[in-house]
């Protein structure tokens, strides 16, 4: 348990290369995929219930979005882009205000 907490600890300390390109920060990109910045309409649901929210930019493992409210978000959910109707399930990496880090999970549950 200790472990999981330290390793979800070091990848919340992520941060996006062109946050890091506006602030003049040098530090190492920590993501094994590199972020696609988009932005595009999209929903969050589960349990029957749907917000919409803003995807920031997006990889093959996670993406970073901007809800209305992220107290609302639950911990798991699934994500459905406007554009292309795809569905993702998401987990929560971390919060930051209203912007949220989710991990897309595999079949397996990874």
């Amino acid at each position: 348990m200790r472990e999981h907490a330290l390793i979800d600890a070091v990848y919340q300390m992520t941060i996006d290369v062109k946050e890091k390109q506006k602030t003049g920060c040098t530090a190492v990109e920590r993501r094994k995929q590199p972020r696609a910045e988009v932005d595009e309409a999209a929903y969050v649901s589960s349990r029957g219930a749907s917000t919409r929210c803003r995807v920031l930019n997006i990889s093959a493992e996670g993406a970073a979005i901007d809800v209305p409210n992220a107290a609302y978000v639950p911990q798991r959910f699934n994500l459905m882009t406007e554009k292309d109707r795809l569905i993702r399930k998401c987990r929560v990496v971390w919060i930051q205000q209203n912007r949220i880090g989710v991990a897309f999970e595999t079949e397996s549950g990874d």
